[in-house]
């Protein structure tokens, strides 16, 4: 869970945590036999996404009652910064320890968690998570069925304004987010 998540330090420090630091994590959990290794990754992936439309129109509560189109976790990534395409990286290394080395790894592009468990500002509603739904749902991972060998979910709250797909971590391993923006 832990990585420079701001990048606002620059490429080298995102190099130092969040790519470095993860191989080396992933490498280290490898050799000591860890069974499943659950990698924090981050909305940001897909925000790219979130600024065009029809997503953009979704996120601001315009869709009239129509059905709001959703990304999905098999949608290609849409980072739109050095974080994110790091978070990128992890998710691809993630994928790569599944399937050379046979280690479980589950992938949460998590939403926007707060200290205070609220959305900072209205706007941001369509990206949040909540700290008791974030801790749900890293608990599904972790209790997931020995078979669920890759995947990739999203972090989210159940926010009406949410352009992201929560269903398939449901199907997967049984998460259901207790909040709403």
């Amino acid at each position: 869970m832990a990585a420079d998540a701001s990048g606002q330090a620059g490429f080298q420090s995102v190099l130092k945590s969040n790519l470095i630091g993860g191989y080396h994590a992933f490498e280290a959990c490898r050799q000591a036999g860890v069974k499943r290794i659950i990698f924090a990754s981050s909305i940001q992936v897909s925000s790219g996404y979130g600024r065009e439309e029809p997503y953009s129109r979704v996120s601001r509560g315009e869709y009239d009652g129509e059905p709001q189109p959703i990304v999905t976790h098999t949608m290609p990534t849409r980072p739109m910064n050095i974080y994110a395409s790091s978070k990128v990286w992890g998710e691809a290394l993630a994928r790569t320890y599944a399937d050379a080395h046979g280690l479980s790894c589950l992938c949460i592009r998590i939403g926007w968690v707060v200290k205070e468990d609220r959305p900072p500002r209205p706007s941001a509603g369509h990206i949040w998570c909540s700290q008791r739904d974030i801790v749900s749902l890293t608990q599904c991972c972790i209790d997931a069925a020995d078979d669920v060998r890759f995947d990739v979910f999203y972090g989210m709250s159940n926010n009406r304004n949410r352009w992201v797909d929560i269903e398939h971590a449901r199907k997967v391993v049984g998460y259901v987010p207790q909040d709403r923006a």
